[in-house]
């Protein structure tokens, strides 16, 4: 089947290729090979699944960690769970997953954008500066 007829975007053609042969797919990327999980429910339960959890090596990232694949996003096994472990249990001390804190964020974020209306009415034109509005952190 020729990829032109499958959509645009790679994601347009992802969902396709679940649409055609179901939503658990396998693919070859290259001469990796890869699984396409299509849905909601589908893929919660294939995250949930211990034989979906580990992680192909990705050479280029192991390389800038030297050697090592770390973090959250790319560490593999019992190294992966500990790290998910500690990082939820972190977030959730900030008010990760409290409805309370969504609020909250709604305020700060309106104060934001009136602090930012603000300055544009003040300083008459469509550019302002920011750099005194917000710490550090928020700008990087």
């Amino acid at each position: 089947m020729a990829l032109a007829k499958l959509g645009e975007t790679a994601a347009e053609k992802l969902a396709k290729l679940g649409e055609i042969y179901g939503p658990v797919t396998g693919i070859y990327l290259g001469k990796r090979p890869a699984i396409i999980v299509t849905g909601y429910e589908e893929t919660k339960e294939v995250f949930n699944r211990e034989d979906f959890s580990h992680r192909p090596p990705i050479y280029q990232l192991e390389y800038a960690f030297g050697g090592r694949a770390l973090g959250v996003f790319f560490a593999n096994g019992h190294l992966w769970k500990e790290n998910r472990r500690f990082t939820l249990r972190v977030l959730r001390d900030f008010g990760f997953g409290k409805s309370s804190m969504e609020s909250l964020i709604h305020e700060e974020a309106a104060a934001c954008l009136k602090s930012v209306k603000d300055a544009l009415k003040k300083s008459g034109n469509s550019r302002t500066t920011i750099h005194d509005k917000f710490g550090v952190s928020m700008v990087q």
